[in-house]
């Protein structure tokens, strides 16, 4: 049973890769319980969170019931969770951090919702529609550049459709470009921050120690910096 509990401040911490998913799903939970909220978005995107905010405004939300506090982690998320105003925590992002979100929240006795990141994996069987399922395993793999913990990060197929289902997998990961995403002009998206890019680049490169292709990175024919656009990647591991 779930009722109000008027008086109670939940705090969040949210990725960029949702920047207004996320928000949206997470605080009108506590809003039906009379929770207010005090988001921390990522400092990649914050100006969808404000969006979200002033929109909520408008629509004749109070002041103060659902409030924003932007920065780093380290300068705003880690005293978001610590700050003894703040009732509970709702933390999505990777494992690293949200393992240090959670060690903070038990020591305060603070309730935790966490997501962290993962791998999906994406199972194909002798006997399936192999259009379908490239076009799910494409679209699972490099929809948003792979950018999101939903993203297919393994392909496992059984041994008897393995051989054609490689073939058609990679042609169609050489077929797209850098820009745009697949089903639109272009091809693959880019990386969020050329950071990112050279992370991915270093991470197929180790890879590539096991017999995996080295994704090269792309620039932008509109002049982007070198390691936002890259080359789909497909790696076989036996």
């Amino acid at each position: 049973m779930s009722g109000p509990h008027a008086g109670r401040v939940c705090g969040m911490n949210h990725p960029w890769n949702f920047p207004m998913a996320i928000r949206r799903g997470s605080c009108f939970l506590p809003l039906v319980a009379a929770i207010t909220c005090v988001i921390k978005p990522a400092e990649d995107t914050p100006l969808s969170t404000i969006n979200l905010v002033e929109l909520l405004l408008e629509a004749g939300l109070p002041d103060g019931v659902v409030n924003i506090v932007t920065g780093f982690g380290p300068d705003a998320g880690a005293p978001l969770v610590a700050h003894p105003d703040v009732d509970a925590i709702s933390f999505t992002g990777s494992s690293e951090v949200g393992r240090i979100v959670a060690q903070t929240a038990a020591g305060l006795f603070k309730p935790l919702l966490a997501g962290n990141g993962g791998q999906k994996r994406h199972d194909r069987a002798r006997g399936c529609n192999l259009d379908l399922a490239l076009d799910g395993a494409v679209w699972g793999a490099f929809g948003t550049t792979g950018q999101r913990c939903t993203a297919t990060s393994r392909i496992i197929v059984q041994k008897s459709v393995a051989g054609e289902f490689t073939r058609r997998l990679v042609e169609r990961a050489k077929a797209l470009a850098g820009g745009g995403w697949p089903g639109r002009p272009g091809g693959d998206g880019a990386a969020d921050q050329p950071a990112a890019g050279g992370d991915l680049c270093a991470l197929h490169r180790d890879r590539a120690k096991g017999g995996c292709p080295v994704a090269d990175r792309w620039e932008s024919p509109g002049g982007a910096k070198p390691g936002i656009f890259l080359c789909p990647h497909s790696g076989l591991e036996v």
